[in-house]
């Protein structure tokens, strides 16, 4: 990405200070409204690293069934765009990866960015890459959209970096 022009510094500076006098969850709601009214990238996330946004709480729990299918298990990491759990997909008893992004940052920008990302998994074969078995959308208690795909879950090849210490993968079941 290229360093911002003047212009953009302007730009960038007058949002952050119309962001700085409201509370975090507005600051969330507001930059996820400034992105679907098409701000550029690069602005935004300029107001990203500049107001140092925590990432929110995950909208699920241990124990919590997403879905109707999958049972939260155990949260493996979480980070500023969302989380990722070990899962059990009730229907087939098989331990699965869950990645859901947070709903607090579900734009359409965000919801074609994980679909490339689940195209691209799904189109690459490898022992080292993780398989796509499942993508959805979940509700949460407060009614809010929570994307989410499911992946093999790996022990050996494949290491995961959070805000827990680095956690290898459970190898995946299939075959």
């Amino acid at each position: 990405m290229t360093l911002p022009d003047e212009k953009e510094w302007e730009r960038a500076m007058e949002l952050a200070a119309e962001l700085e006098v409201l509370s975090p969850a507005q600051q969330v709601i507001r930059v996820r409204e400034l992105e679907a009214a098409g701000e550029s990238p690069k602005i935004l996330n300029i107001l990203r690293e500049y107001l140092e946004v925590p990432p929110p709480p995950p909208p699920f729990s241990i124990g919590d069934v997403v879905a109707g299918r999958f049972e939260l298990l155990e949260l493996i990491g979480d980070g500023g765009m969302g989380s990722v759990w070990r899962a059990k997909q009730i229907s087939l008893g098989r331990d699965v990866a869950l990645k859901m992004i947070y709903p607090t940052l579900v734009s359409p920008a965000m919801v074609k960015r994980l679909d490339l990302e689940k195209r691209i998994l799904c189109a690459l074969k490898h022992p080292g890459i993780v398989e796509i078995y499942d993508a959805d959308v979940a509700r949460t208690k407060e009614g809010l959209e929570a994307p989410f795909f499911v992946m093999s879950w790996r022990t050996a090849g494949l290491f995961w970096s959070g805000r827990k210490s680095t956690v290898a993968i459970e190898k995946s079941c299939s075959g």
